[in-house]
């Protein structure tokens, strides 16, 4: 047998074939195909609408089959008639309004609230998310390619604050529905009259936004509706109402220190996690001024409640950048996302909240006044739940609060809580109470975010007199 050379490639593939694996690998983390690939899939106008119709229904079906408890107002709001939508004998020792400033919006919760029961809720964020959506659509739609539009309407939709449920949130919602509907923004506005008292917050940027020749008659008719608006009120509250608004406005006057709350922080802060995505807003703000203008009053504003109403005017500045890519857009997006994803878990459901405290407290005779911290809702929940034979402080606004109680609640005073007929006192759960402070207080519950006090009678805890 003669020899016989090796063949010159005896694994059988050729060095072409190796380079075409090795390719068709690397094309599996090449980011401009990926980006390639999503935009020719959602390229089609109508896909696009479906793909918005379908996350939005898909939204509502999940707020239907797992109700969100919302640890807000809404629950107050909820249950508001049952008080004959007067709250001056719920919040002891506080000021509160003789008028209702959320007059439209508490027949309307009290209404599905009537009708759907626990599910009332969950109409109400689904007509916020739905009007949100479909402004965010024509804000968006028109200068984004569609998947840029996506990625804003899903940083828009994870600020927005439409899981609360609250007249805030709605109100913003028609805000957004005006900046992208000139013509039907002074009805928009109209509507948003009687449901917030506030209304007239948002009426300037609009002004500013839609300022043109063009649009003289839309600004003139929002001008009626700002005159309407505050004689409206004027009327319906008379002079109360000044009163309660000149209170709101002085607000963070009237709280005691260490006593801030969250939605009254500075607007600052709240960019501040998401500060690569204002960037074009302020490096691009002359080429439309109209938009940076009316951005900047909710900074001047300085309250990060209004971050849900700056965010989607301050993105829409992204057409301007040369070039977005946007799967690096959503790898940046998710890095920034992760130091709050343990701040914002998945809400608890309704069922679950109401049960458990109702739980927590079985035999507990709930009668009488109540003093918690701002941030522990379960009184709201007991409210909610039917409860009626109680009162509770703080209000809504803890500077509505008088001054003693205010330092009370996180430094409880027993001579202050006998003063005011206290019954129980509250605490967060992470709540340490030195042994002074436990004189007159007794433990008597204990739960996964709050700890409840009994006030002990005075003779109970008072040491006697040494002559």
């Amino acid at each position: 047998m003669g020899y016989q050379p090796l063949p010159e490639n005896p694994t059988g593939f050729s060095h072409g074939s190796v380079k075409e694996r090795i390719r068709g690998l690397s094309s599996l983390f090449d980011v401009s195909q990926t980006e390639t690939k999503l935009k020719e899939a959602i390229s089609d106008s109508d896909k696009l609408d479906r793909i918005i119709f379908a996350y939005t229904i898909f939204c509502c079906v999940y707020l239907f089959l797992f109700p969100s408890y919302p640890t807000d107002d809404i629950l107050r709001h909820s249950v508001s008639y049952r008080l004959g939508y007067d709250l001056r004998n719920l919040y002891y020792e506080s000021y509160w309004p003789s008028f209702n400033p959320y007059m439209l919006f508490d027949m309307i919760a009290g209404l599905f609230n009537e009708w759907f029961g626990i599910y009332g809720i969950s109409v109400i964020q689904c007509i916020i998310l739905a009007l949100t959506v479909l402004a965010l659509r024509k804000l968006g739609r028109d200068i984004f390619t569609p998947a840029t539009f996506l990625l804003y309407l899903a940083i828009c939709l994870y600020i927005s604050d439409y899981l609360s449920a609250r007249p805030k949130a709605v109100v913003n919602a028609l805000f957004l529905l005006s900046l992208a509907y000139p013509l039907i923004s002074p009805l928009l506005m109209l509507i948003a009259v009687p449901i917030y008292s506030a209304f007239w917050l948002y009426i300037p940027p609009l002004l500013v936004y839609h300022f043109s020749r063009e649009r003289k008659t839309t600004v003139l008719l929002l001008c009626a509706v700002l005159c309407f608006g505050l004689i409206f009120w004027l009327i319906n509250g008379g002079g109360d109402y000044i009163v309660f608004i000149s209170k709101l406005i002085n607000v963070r006057k009237l709280r005691s220190a260490g006593l801030d709350v969250t939605e009254n922080i500075s607007i600052i802060r709240g960019m501040a996690v998401y500060l690569f995505l204002f960037y074009p807003y302020f490096f691009h703000a002359m080429k439309e001024k109209r938009a940076f203008l009316s951005g900047l009053y909710f900074m001047a504003v300085n309250q990060v409640r209004f971050l849900p109403s700056l965010t989607p005017i301050a993105l829409r500045f992204f057409r301007y950048e040369s070039a977005i890519r946007l799967p690096y857009m959503f790898v940046i997006l998710f890095l920034f996302m992760i130091p709050n994803f343990k701040s914002v878990p998945f809400p608890e459901t309704a069922q679950a909240v109401v049960k458990s405290v109702e739980k927590a407290f079985e035999g507990v005779d709930m009668r009488g006044r109540i003093l918690a911290v701002p941030h522990v809702n379960f009184a709201l929940t007991y409210l909610y739940a039917g409860k009626r034979d109680l009162q509770i402080a703080p209000p809504p606004e803890v500077g509505f609060l008088n001054k003693e109680l205010q330092r009370s609640i996180k430094t409880p005073d027993c001579e202050v809580l006998h003063k005011y007929n206290i019954r129980y006192y509250v605490a967060s759960q992470l709540s340490r109470l030195d042994d002074e402070k436990l004189k007159c207080l007794e433990l008597i519950r204990v739960s996964s975010k709050f700890s409840l006090y009994r006030v002990k009678e005075t003779k109970r805890w008072q040491e006697p007199s040494v002559l």
